[in-house]
């Protein structure tokens, strides 16, 4: 039969490793805690980079559309031009 000395002992040995494993736990919530804080920040910062290319795009998008209507016109003035040559060609 176990003596109360050795109950206490082998619960003090318990407390002991409960308290280690209890230390361990916390330094891995630490370590995930700065982890997502990590994946946070790497989200901003993406999330910012996306919004900036998307201002680019748009800012391309508006030339082409320019660039597009500055063609149209330009098609819309060699056209006349071609016709009033033939016109006075002729």
């Amino acid at each position: 039969m176990t003596s109360i000395r050795e109950n206490i002992q082998g619960m003090s040995e318990k407390n002991t490793v409960v308290c280690e494993n209890m230390m361990i736990l916390t330094e891995i919530d630490i370590k995930c805690k700065e982890n997502i804080t990590g994946c946070s920040e790497i989200n901003s910062e993406d999330s910012e980079y996306i919004f900036t290319m998307s201002e680019k795009v748009s800012g391309s998008n508006e030339n082409i559309k320019q660039g597009s209507e500055n063609n149209f016109a330009l098609n819309g003035k060699n056209t006349h031009r071609a016709s009033y040559n033939r016109i006075t060609a002729g």
